[in-house]
């Protein structure tokens, strides 16, 4: 499934994404794969420290 595929996707399982939001999604798929690992496991983090653990 490709980046715009994708997208599609979202929208018809009921996401309706702003612009802004798609073009996050977007910018995020053309990272490489270790890029977005580190922005994957620094939301995690992110989320862990909001919660107090």
């Amino acid at each position: 499934m490709g980046k715009i595929g994708g997208l599609q996707h979202l929208q018809q399982l009921g996401l309706n994404l702003t612009s802004a939001q798609r073009q996050a999604i977007l910018d995020f798929l053309s990272l490489s794969s270790e890029n977005r690992k580190v922005v994957l496991d620094t939301i995690v983090k992110n989320a862990a420290i909001a919660k107090g653990m």
